[in-house]
């Protein structure tokens, strides 16, 4: 796409006349002279130019009061109406001009005895028009201001700022840069969020959505301004969905036209940078793919990634690097712009289920099917910490852990079992929250509430469980109706949850 180039002086011009045209006259007049940008326009050049051949010297002096004229065609125009107001006998009217305008006050400072002449005009009691004019006539004289003027005004279409605007979004929704159906703040860049005012166990029902036996999500994770979620599929699809229809994101002009983001085998792990820009996947074949969320674009691919399946990923706050975990038991740092792998983190001693960065970056937390927990040293590559949680200690892999920036130096632990944990980052146990029922099936994955209240688990049969953080008591549960799950997201803003599993389906639960 070719860039164009905007003069500074045309977005102050677009301003000066939004000011003007809301009847900002103070931020108009401001804004003007701080800048030294004129706007010089009228509503019809025209139509001004008629008013001053008409002789209608209150609109004329109305317009003239917000342009920036020289001072030599103010003094012409200010001189013709002091003559014309003494030619109708208005004196008074013409002595106040004479004495308040600040052209006629240049003009007595620049040429004095032609200001004298004006004041000789003004005390006269007999007036004779053709010694008034010298020699011309009235209409003469305007038509020679006319001449004057017609050079330093001009018209432009109204309301230039907001139809700029409304063009540039227009553009951006048919683009499938911003959202459509929805509100958004220009000033932010951003759809603006509302944020459920307290926690609510989401456990009815709201949208399914079939995926088929052989196509079903392995991942999914919702954007960061809540209007939409993106899945990981087993054929090797991602799709970005509405998160209020259930459909496929229309404003998506790629996904309108059917051309989706694929991989050539199973996308096994997503992530989406902070602002919602780009998209990271991870597929089967260890390839990691970067692509740009709002027109399907691939900027960046790891072919050989890792040498088995990815399974996480994780965009740095700066979103110039990616970490990655993989099952042949690495976690790596690439680096986006070089394309090149920057740093490896070996030790585990099996496949390596999660990784994520701690808030800082300093560190990486990770788990494993080895049944451990490490904290690792970004700088160094070293391990600082290596635990295993309780039931880990017979052999239970870890699946997933994650920090808890609210409560620094802990750490949610989640493994294959019917545990979850809060420990801290040393491996100290915190609280335990556990899943009751015989015929529930191992922890597949877990959430906390967005105000923190609750820790929100899902098992591989298909029940929610919902327990109070701070005390690790299961205050509710919740039967979602399908077996095989495969993992849970959490709205970043409602109380909404999706689940996905392995028989072809994701369920939207609201509360």
């Amino acid at each position: 796409m070719t860039s164009v180039e905007i003069e500074a002086a045309d977005v102050i011009k677009v301003i000066l006349q939004f000011c003007k045209e809301n009847d900002l006259q103070e931020s108009f007049r401001t804004l003007q002279k701080e800048c030294g940008v004129t706007l010089n326009t009228v509503e019809s050049v025209d139509s001004f130019l008629d008013d001053i051949k008409q002789g209608k010297w209150d609109k004329v002096l109305l317009e003239v009061a917000d342009l920036q004229i020289p001072v030599k065609k103010l003094e012409a125009l200010h001189e013709q109406i002091v003559l014309e107001m003494v030619e109708l006998r208005e004196v008074e009217t013409a002595r106040a001009l004479l004495r308040q305008s600040e052209a006629l006050m240049a003009l007595r400072s620049e040429d004095p005895e032609r200001y004298l002449a004006l004041e000789k005009v003004c005390n006269r009691t007999l007036i004779d028009p053709k010694l008034l004019y010298q020699g011309s006539s009235r209409h003469k004289r305007r038509d020679a201001i006319v001449k004057l003027f017609q050079t330093e005004v001009r018209s432009v279409p109204p309301s230039r700022l907001m139809v700029l605007l409304g063009q540039a979004m227009k553009w951006q929704r048919q683009e499938g840069l911003i959202p459509s159906n929805t509100s958004f703040d220009i000033f932010s860049g951003k759809v603006p969020t509302s944020v459920d005012d307290e926690d609510v166990f989401p456990s009815q029902q709201d949208i399914t959505i079939k995926f088929g036996a052989k196509s079903y999500p392995e991942c999914a994770l919702f954007l960061p301004d809540g209007t939409g979620f993106v899945t990981g599929s087993a054929d090797g699809f991602i799709e970005v969905w509405d998160v209020w229809t259930g459909s496929l994101k229309s404003d998506l002009s790629y996904q309108a036209s059917e051309k989706f983001m694929t991989h050539e085998s199973s996308v096994l792990s997503v992530a989406i940078s902070h602002d919602g820009q780009l998209l990271a996947s991870g597929s089967k074949d260890g390839e990691i793919k970067v692509w740009k969320l709002q027109n399907g674009q691939c900027l960046r691919k790891f072919e050989a990634a890792h040498m088995e399946g990815v399974t996480s990923l994780m965009f740095s706050n700066e979103k110039n690097k990616i970490l990655s975990s993989s099952f042949d038991g690495t976690i790596r740092i690439h680096g986006i712009k070089s394309g090149k792998l920057l740093k490896e983190f070996r030790g585990h001693e099996s496949f390596v289920h999660s990784a994520v960065f701690s808030p800082d970056e300093q560190s990486i937390l990770s788990t494993s099917a080895d049944s451990s927990v490490c904290l690792w040293n970004v700088s160094s590559s070293d391990c600082q910490v290596r635990f295993r949680p309780q039931a880990s200690k017979l052999g239970k892999p870890v699946i997933e852990a994650f920090f808890l920036p609210s409560e620094p130096g802990h750490i949610i632990v989640a493994e294959s079992s019917c545990h979850v944990y809060m420990m801290t980052v040393k491996g100290d146990l915190v609280r335990t929250y556990e899943v009751t029922g015989s015929d529930t099936g191992p922890v597949v994955g877990c959430r906390i509430s967005n105000h923190g209240n609750y820790l929100i688990a899902l098992t591989e049969n298909g029940t929610l469980h919902c327990f109070e953080k701070e005390t690790g008591k299961l205050i509710n549960t919740a039967a979602t109706g399908s077996n095989r799950a495969i993992g849970l997201e959490l709205h970043p803003h409602k109380n909404i949850l999706a689940c996905y599993f392995q028989e072809g389906v994701l369920k939207l639960f609201k509360a």
